[in-house]
């Protein structure tokens, strides 16, 4: 459909693999798109592309696959994980709930690793015009909290030595 396009290739019951398959114009654009990778229980495939809307340069991806292995539309992944650099190589971790990709600077050659835990939805405080509701806790002042869907970046979260739960 363009530059690089993502195709998809099944192996069988004896262990062979079938023939790749182009994704189709779901996923591929005139652009170029690559660096797949799907979810353990293979219902998201995520993915950069050039095409799709993006920031600039490659931007991440998701599109949900049915149980008849046709894809949605591509969402992006937006700000901040998306900039106008090249933001590659997004990996959903075991279980979707974090996630690890390459990111890089516009206009420097080095790039780094960066990691990102999704809360789940019953985690996040929904905006409110009054005060807290009692059976979510909060993080941070009432107009900075995040919205399901959002994203909050936290600096300097510090953890007791060998121990993995937030003081």
């Amino acid at each position: 459909y363009g530059g690089m396009d993502i195709y998809q290739s099944k192996k069988d019951a004896s262990g062979e693999w079938a023939e790749a398959v182009n994704l189709g114009p779901t996923i591929n654009t005139i652009y170029n798109e690559g660096t797949p990778f799907f979810t353990v229980d293979d219902s998201k495939l995520y993915f950069s592309s050039e095409g799709h809307h993006t920031m600039g340069g490659f931007d991440i991806f998701y599109s949900a696959r049915n149980e008849n292995e046709h894809y949605s539309s591509p969402t992006n992944l937006g700000y901040p994980i998306n900039t106008t650099g090249n933001d590659l190589f997004y990996n959903p971790g075991w279980n979707d709930q974090c996630g690890y990709y390459s990111w890089n600077i516009k206009g420097q050659t080095k790039s780094c690793i960066k990691s990102i835990v999704i809360l789940p939805e019953e985690l996040l405080t929904e905006k409110l015009t009054g005060s807290d509701r009692e059976d979510k806790k909060s993080i941070g002042k009432q107009e900075d909290q995040v919205q399901v869907g959002g994203y909050q970046t936290l600096n300097n979260i510090l953890f007791d030595y060998n121990d993995y739960k937030l003081n």
